[in-house]
């Protein structure tokens, strides 16, 4: 690399040193900001100089449900139940036996409610409101989050899966609008503790299982083969129609029967922290890594070095 480019990551490495040892302590090694190569470093590049005005529209839930419903009518959406911004007002009684509480403006803050069980006012109104005090991403720099106004709604529960307690996301890793990858998530949701322990298995947009690993914390997930969705084309077509005109997007489907059901469309995956591997004996000498093979696959969008020093140093 040339000085200004060394010299460039160094100031940003001081700017934005919580998400940077982050970075060296999940991922191993120290991020490129400047002139990413792996897809987790094009992930941070994106954090800290891409300003795309759509952004905030897929950060916020519920503005990301009026965006797919105008760009494919035939996507299903999960039903809403309430919305609100003062958690202690949602109306329990009113409200079906299985239900999600999410908080529009953040990631991974969701709250399942499986049974009667499950709804511990007290509880709920303490997560809750920790979620609106606290927006999402500003100490790793995820600036898409940043302004949306934080609500709390419920929303329907879905069951995907021919089981109780399981089920099954199709995640679509799309650039310039096609597929290279589809994660295949599946989830055994243990109600006494309510813990989701979900595995991975990748494949391509052709339906071949790829030999990519992702570690959740400290274990390797396991990899089974699993059939081709008999509706997989609608999903590919689907997930592709939402990432069109985005150089990058992770789009998040459900099949259920025939029809095709919207989670969520992902911009900062994993907020570029992943760890992946290969396993060690795998037959694809073509591909060496999830991060290394998807960060090709990625085309960054010009920004001006201007610009750059502006948002990376200033914003």
């Amino acid at each position: 690399m040339s000085f200004s480019v060394d010299a460039f990551n160094l100031a940003l490495y001081v700017r934005h040193a919580f998400n940077t040892r982050r970075f060296r302590k999940r991922v191993g090694h120290w991020p490129n900001y400047v002139e990413p190569r792996t897809f987790n470093e094009k992930i941070q590049w994106r954090k800290l100089f891409d300003r795309n005005p759509l952004f905030p529209i897929f950060c916020d839930k519920l503005a990301a449900r009026n965006y797919v419903a105008e760009r494919t009518p035939s996507v299903r959406l999960p039903e809403i139940l309430w919305v609100g911004r003062d958690p202690r007002e949602i109306p329990y009684d009113s409200l079906p036996e299985q239900y999600v509480l999410k908080p529009n403006h953040r990631s991974g803050r969701n709250y399942f409610v499986r049974s009667e069980a499950d709804v511990i006012p007290d509880l709920i109104v303490k997560k809750m409101r920790h979620s609106l005090r606290h927006p999402h991403g500003p100490r790793v720099r995820e600036w898409g989050y940043q302004g949306v106004e934080g609500r709390i709604f419920a929303e329907r529960m879905l069951e995907t899966d021919a089981e109780r307690d399981r089920t099954r996301d199709f995640r679509f890793h799309i650039f310039d609008g096609r597929t290279e990858v589809v994660v295949v998530e599946l989830a055994d949701v243990t109600t006494s503790k309510r813990a989701v322990l979900p595995y991975d298995v990748f494949y391509d947009r052709d339906w071949r299982q790829l030999p990519y690993r992702r570690f959740r914390k400290t274990q390797l997930s396991d990899a089974v083969a699993i059939p081709r969705p008999a509706h997989f084309d609608k999903l590919l077509a689907a997930a592709e129609t939402l990432a069109r005109g985005l150089d990058y997007a992770r789009v998040d489907l459900f099949l259920i029967g025939d029809e095709v059901w919207f989670g969520e469309i992902t911009l900062y995956a994993g907020s570029g922290f992943n760890r992946y591997t290969m396993p060690p004996n795998h037959d694809r000498p073509d591909l060496q890594g999830f991060d290394i093979d998807l960060g090709r696959k990625w085309r960054l969008p010009h920004v001006d070095y201007v610009d750059m020093l502006r948002r990376g140093l200033i914003g």
